[in-house]
């Protein structure tokens, strides 16, 4: 028998039965908080799609210059630029910007800054901003239109604003950083009718709130800029919004740098080991040969070397260099052993190898494994390597998930979900008034969350929306009905048990939260599949199950949480005052009267 039968044989009893309007009730008022768990299950952190550029990193120098000049002058404003490399010479300066020419092309370059907090001009500047009457802007276009000929422009935060205004208006290309859009730079873009001649980029840091505004980029047949996500490895609202040196530093070149370091740090190690297990071998008399039998039989055949070992193989020189001997037969292959290609560097210091001489072999192994303890930490230290999308434990998954940029776009497309389901179904059971129509408005508002979930995801990434949404979406609905069968289910067991409101509220929403959870992380990872997004791995399904199970219970205790102070302010504003001539009793102690 299918559930959707079960549930329309038990109807007529729930309906005649005094418990049914109290379950309606709890149906239809939980329905909206689930809906926002489900929604959220699909922002997952947005990641870096991109590595830092040179382009980039010129441009954000080109910005940080306006600052430099607004806090030091002109003069230490080219300091600057000179110092980073930049060939470009500052032709035009405002309060809020610079206008540099390049030496080599010509090429003009407005670079307009972010604010200055401890500036109360900067504040009335941004407030006017929303408007496009903003001081900033206005001075920008005055610069604009002294140059002629190749010009694009820069900006960075409260610039970026007026760089992407700009950009649109004049048609010149841009690079935007951690821009806020505002509502007007999102009705242009929402309401483009075509596709733009110039580019704009707006480059982002994956940690950063205050460029949220790009979620809105495909809310838009046309979208009119590009979003590149970046790896700055900062994280925090201040930390993760600066300019410098958040989009000025190389973190590819850094990493492959340390990696490299690290390599050659492990390769110190490793020879370094291998020269210790060379002098103990030595000092139970084994011949080379014994001693290569045991590291690299592959490179024995019976009694003799193998072809691979001449007098060129980094195995042979580090023998020779801790006064190793070798036989007749050793010495005689070695002499006829053809030698191939350059040979094996022996790092290892002479410092090291001499403790290894003497057999202080504790002195050595502590040298080489400081030396190679430093690399990982070096690397470690960089930004890709420290980033937190190259982590993959399930806890960091977790933590990533959760992160308040991702869940603050997830919980605005499943409110948004939620307030469009109800406008389509304002009875919150498809008029039909039981368990099943629930269900049926649960799966709409479920997966409309999950949908404009994506959407805004996808504009944060700087990705478009494709079919790959419609697992998420299917998802949603699904997980969304689940939890709520989950929810209504263990409401009513509890209730069985005398179990009281608390216990049965926060106890049905994390278990809601947690079925549904794990549904549309499942379901989604399973119609991924289907459609050949991506492989179908145990462990990816597992995991993924799992953290949604984790997410949805900690939003199921959440809204439950939030439902009771909601209903604590609202207890406390209906209670009526007490009496005016009401006096507190003295407190009384061994019969006697105290005074306070």
């Amino acid at each position: 028998m299918s559930s959707s039968t079960l549930l329309h044989d038990v109807q007529p009893r729930l309906q005649n039965s005094p418990m049914y309007e109290n379950e309606y009730t709890y149906l239809t008022t939980k329905r909206d908080d689930l809906s926002v768990i489900i929604g959220t299950m699909n922002a997952s952190k947005v990641l870096p799609n991109s590595q830092l550029t040179d382009a980039h990193s010129d441009g954000a120098k080109i910005c940080y210059s306006a600052k430099v000049f607004n806090e030091q002058g002109k003069v230490k404003a080219q300091e600057y630029l000179d110092a980073n490399g930049l060939n470009k010479t500052i032709v035009d300066t405002s309060r809020y910007g610079v206008m540099v020419r390049d030496n080599t092309t010509g090429k003009y370059s407005l670079g307009l800054r972010g604010m200055n907090p401890v500036d109360g001009r900067d504040y009335i500047n941004v407030s006017k901003q929303i408007l496009g009457v903003n001081e900033s802007r206005k001075i920008a276009e005055e610069m604009l239109e002294k140059v002629s000929g190749d010009v694009e422009v820069r900006g960075f935060s409260m610039g970026g604003a007026d760089a992407f205004d700009l950009a649109l208006d004049y048609n010149i290309d841009a690079i935007l950083y951690d821009p806020p859009l505002n509502i007007r730079n999102i009705l242009k873009n929402s309401l483009a009718t075509g596709e733009r001649s110039n580019t704009i980029e707006l480059v982002r840091n994956p940690e950063n709130v205050i460029s949220s505004g790009t979620m809105f980029r495909n809310v838009s047949l046309f979208p009119q800029y590009e979003v590149t996500v970046v790896p700055t490895g900062a994280s925090g609202l201040v930390e993760s919004h600066k300019l410098v040196p958040n989009f000025t530093r190389n973190q590819v070149e850094d990493f492959h740098e340390s990696a490299v370091e690290l390599q050659r740090r492990g390769t110190y190690k490793a020879q370094a080991d291998t020269m210790i297990d060379m002098k103990k071998a030595m000092n139970f008399r084994e011949t080379f040969t014994e001693f290569m039998r045991d590291l690299s039989p592959v490179d024995v055949n019976g009694e003799q070397l193998g072809v691979r070992v001449n007098r060129s193989s980094a195995l042979v020189r580090m023998w020779e260099m801790l006064g190793g001997d070798f036989t007749e037969s050793e010495t005689k292959h070695l002499n006829a052993a053809k030698t191939a290609g350059e040979p094996t560097e022996i790092i290892v210091d002479e410092e090291t190898i001499d403790l290894i001489r003497v057999d202080r072999f504790d002195e050595a192994e502590s040298v080489a494994q400081d030396i190679f303890d430093q690399g990982v930490s070096s690397m470690n230290g960089t930004d890709i390597a420290n980033h937190s999308a190259v982590k993959a434990s399930m806890f960091e998954t977790l933590a990533e998930q959760a992160h308040p940029t991702a869940l603050g776009v997830g919980l605005f497309g499943a409110i948004l979900g939620g307030e469009i389901s109800n406008l389509i179904d304002p009875s919150g059971s498809m008029g039909r008034h039981d368990r099943i129509g629930v269900d049926e408005h649960s799966a709409l508002s479920g997966g409309l969350g999950a949908g404009f979930t994506e959407l805004g995801m996808a504009g944060m990434s700087g990705t478009a929306l494709g079919v790959e949404a419609l697992p998420i979406v299917l998802a949603g609905g699904i997980g969304a009905v689940a939890g709520t069968e989950t929810q209504v289910g263990v409401y009513n067991a509890l209730d069985r048990t005398g179990a009281n409101t608390d216990t049965k509220e926060s106890l049905s929403d994390m278990a809601g939260g947690a079925v549904g959870g794990a549904v549309f992380s499942g379901t989604s990872v399973l119609g991924a599949v289907a459609m050949g997004s991506v492989a179908l791995a145990p462990e990816t399904l597992g995991l993924s199950i799992v953290v949604g199970a984790g997410i949805g219970a900690l939003f199921g205790l959440g809204s439950f949480v939030v439902s009771k102070m909601s209903q604590y302010e609202t207890k406390k504003q209906e209670a009526p005052p007490p009496p005016p001539s009401y006096t507190p009793p003295m407190p009384i102690a061994n019969n006697y009267v105290v005074t306070q």
